[in-house]
């Protein structure tokens, strides 16, 4: 009986049940309950009765310490929210830049725990240690203007701190202290990476090595994300694996010595590449794996993964909701679990070399004599060799594909979830891949590390440069693939993937053939990919895709396709990707119009991962009369990725399908806000698109152009009450009304304008509340 799994497993379960399941106020009495199901165990002697006592003890601890945890480091910090303090601030960690200034995680003097500080452009000059004094209004880093938020929480941190005025720079770094001395190192590389490596392979190696992603160019971040690659630039287990393999191939006559320097090595990787769970997960279960032979124990892969995970949580219970801690921890029970069995399937259960060599013949051939040239030992040993690559290269290949789809069969439900998507091309990709990716990582390491030594180690950077060059050039080539990935934006997938799991779980308990399954599963999917986009196939739909403060609007009519706006203001919602996977979803292979009604970012800042994702037949934009850095911006992307730019200067019809998109050029005057609108048609329902046009604009469009009454209308600027007006109300009395929404600090939508539709009738939804609106508009 793994006891201490047992015991690890329990409190992780119900650290997780209380993080998702259960409400705060029961833990203390749940965790009353959980010990007296531990003391069952007097009841049950034996196995079953220790099994009780492990599990009760364990629930019990998990509900206690979450409880207590909450109250002591979270609860304890409600009263300073929403006041402004003098205070210190110590950077932890380099600042990162955001669209205002920079942010970075801090300690201030009389707070508990790690701090999210948001201040000016100086911090970008100041290195960890560094102290400042500056005003600060505390805010609740649970709660996001209103949204929860556990991007913060889930890395410890409780609090938010946004810096007002300009902060006073008492010292600019920490001096020698060795706490810095990780993430220093990270920089220095980060900044040799830069120097060594050309063009689009520094910024690989950058997060291939450290983590850092933040060079990455989005065409090279959507392929790899599309090709289901995504996990060799999240530093996890297999970075720090490669790492702990090059220590043991160069000390590999050194048993101890390599793994104190094992150890040690991995805890400085895991502290330079920023401690996320996934490397902490790694670190624990390879230092385990190394410290085993010394002491005459066996590893034990379930009990290892089940320490870590308990060791995490005790740290903070709150990292249950990390999207790192969960993908990492399923991608190695996929491993553990599924993988053997998959490669004994695929391989046939063989020996790893099967060559059929018959030993019998060396006693039969003739030593000399005419007899002797009947034997021709040469063919022989080369039909053996022969034998042995073609073993061997099976076994890689079965390898391969086994901890692929093991990996997959785990962490596929998160995906859905978290990112909204499913890469079917992964296993292929793996293949092709992770031998270049290793390669990679390790001769990018020494070329980076040589380098601080030797001035002619450059010279080396075309090795590590080919491979990434390779991996990029695979990913982009993948990503184009038909049905290289499907998407969840298909409403009826969720139900497809549900029944695929109990498809294969009755065929394992019933002991049928897998290949009937997995031909079953496949034909399956084509009728629900299918199905879904035939949806789209009547009429008009329209999607107000939920891209939290910004806007973006996906029009669809007999398999044509446009897209009205692709921007969102809320870092933590990706209006290119949101799109276009809702489009990809929808059957969209190629877009036939993308229209942006202006350039502020809330409104194309997404058009470059979209841009990315799919073929373009032309961009609608508005010409302003000076060219601002966002128009200049648009165009040279459609410059990049061959989109053909239309400028709209005055009304413009366009065939979508059966229905037909009028654009109107702007009406108002030279202001940021000012730009085109959209009258989508199909026979006689229309829905109008203001973008964030104010009254003036809208009154001016009223007398300039007949628009019809409308069954549905986007409320313009996010239902700001300057937009809106009771004018353009009354003149087009729409049914329906949806505004595209999310946290922000303007107070959209407004009071105001939300009485203006209520006082015209019109039915509001709101993307913030609502999520992703769908209107079917029948001609």
């Amino acid at each position: 009986m793994r006891i201490l799994a047992l015991f690890c497993g329990a409190f992780s379960a119900g650290i997780f049940a209380a993080q998702y399941l259960l409400p705060g106020a029961y833990l203390l009495d749940l965790g009353a309950g959980a010990f007296l199901l531990a003391c069952l165990r007097f009841l049950f002697p034996g196995d079953a009765g220790k099994r009780l006592l492990l599990i009760g003890t364990g629930l019990s601890l998990a509900f206690g310490y979450y409880w207590l945890y909450s109250r002591q480091t979270v609860d304890s910090l409600s009263g300073l929210y929403g006041a402004e303090r003098d205070a210190v601030v110590t950077l932890c960690e380099y600042a990162e830049p955001t669209a205002w200034g920079a942010r970075a995680s801090v300690e201030i003097d009389g707070l508990p725990g790690k701090v999210a500080y948001y201040g000016g452009r100086e911090l970008l000059e100041l290195q960890p240690g560094a102290t400042i004094r500056a005003i600060v209004r505390l805010e609740d880093a649970r709660r996001v203007h209103d949204s929860d938020i556990t991007t913060f929480t889930s890395r410890g941190i409780f609090t938010l701190a946004y810096g007002r005025g300009n902060a006073e720079i008492l010292r600019e770094s920490g001096g020698v202290s060795v706490r810095y001395w990780p993430m220093r190192t990270g920089h220095a590389l980060q900044a040799r990476i830069r120097e060594t490596f050309p063009g689009d392979v520094a910024p690989f190696l950058s997060a291939l090595l450290t983590g850092d992603r933040a060079g990455l160019s989005v065409a090279a971040d959507v392929d790899i994300a599309e090709a289901g690659l995504s996990h060799v630039l999240a530093v996890s287990g297999m970075h720090c694996g490669f790492l702990v393999a090059l220590i043991t191939f160069l000390l590999r006559r050194r048993r101890v010595q390599a793994t104190a320097a094992g150890i040690l090595c991995l805890i400085f990787y895991a502290l330079m590449t920023g401690a996320k769970p996934s490397v902490i997960r790694a670190c624990i279960m390879l230092s385990l794996l190394l410290l085993a032979p010394l002491f005459q124990r066996e590893n034990d892969a379930p009990t290892t993964l089940s320490a870590a995970l308990f060791l995490i949580l005790l740290q903070n219970p709150f990292a249950a909701a990390s999207i790192s801690l969960q993908l990492s921890f399923a991608s190695v029970a996929g491993l553990l679990c599924l993988t053997p069995k998959l490669y004994a399937l695929l391989s046939g259960d063989a020996p790893r070399y099967r060559t059929g060599y018959d030993f019998t013949a060396d006693a039969k051939k003739p030593d000399s004599g005419p007899d002797a040239k009947e034997y021709d030992s040469g063919a022989d040993d080369t039909k053996d060799n022969a034998r042995r690559w073609l073993a061997r290269m099976r076994n890689v290949i079965a390898a391969t594909f086994a901890a692929s789809i093991g990996v997959l069969a785990f962490t596929s439900p998160l995906c859905a979830v978290y990112f909204g998507v499913l890469a079917l091309i992964a296993p292929l990709s793996n293949l092709l891949c992770l031998w270049a990716v290793g390669a990679a990582f390790v001769t990018g390491f020494l070329v980076t590390i040589v380098s601080f030594i030797l001035p002619f180690a450059p010279l080396l950077a075309w090795i590590p440069a080919l491979l990434v060059r390779y991996i990029l050039l695979c990913a982009h080539v993948l990503a184009k693939l038909p049905l290289h990935a499907v998407y969840f934006a298909n409403p009826l997938l969720k139900y497809w993937l549900l029944y695929a799991y109990l498809l294969f779980g009755l065929t394992y308990l019933l002991r049928r053939s897998y290949r009937f399954a997995a031909v079953l599963a496949c034909a399956t999917l084509l009728v629900t990919l299918r199905l879904g986009e035939s949806a789209y196939r009547n009429g008009m739909d329209a999607l107000t895709l939920d891209v939290g403060q910004g806007q973006s609007i996906a029009l669809a009519s007999d398999g044509r396709f446009a897209l009205a706006d692709c921007g969102s203001l809320n870092s933590w919602k990706d209006a290119g990707t949101i799109a276009g996977q809702t489009l990809r979803g929808m059957g969209c292979q190629r877009l036939d119009a993308l229209i942006l009604t202006h350039y502020d970012s809330d409104h194309m800042n997404g058009a470059e991962a979209l841009l990315a994702r799919l073929n373009v037949k032309a961009l609608y934009v508005p010409e302003m009369p000076e060219e601002s850095g966002n128009q200049a911006f648009v165009l040279e992307l459609a410059e990049r990725y061959h989109v053909p730019v239309r400028f709209v200067r005055e009304r413009t019809a366009i065939s979508l399908g059966m229905g037909t998109l009028t654009l109107f050029p702007p009406t108002g005057g030279a202001g940021a806000n000012e730009g085109l609108s959209i009258l989508a048609s199909v026979g006689d329902a229309d829905l109008l698109i203001t973008g964030d046009m104010g009254q003036d604009a809208e009154r001016e469009l009223l007398r300039r152009y007949a628009l019809p009454d409308l069954e549905a209308y986007i409320v313009g600027h996010h239902g700001s009450k300057y937009s809106t007006s009771e004018k353009l109300l009354a003149a087009l009395r729409p049914e329906t009304a949806c505004i595209s929404v999310g946290s922000n600090s303007y107070g959209h939508p407004t009071p105001e304008t939300l009485a203006r539709l209520s006082e015209y009738g019109c039915d509001a939804y709101r993307t913030d509340l609502d999520g992703t609106i769908h209107l079917c508009m029948n001609p």
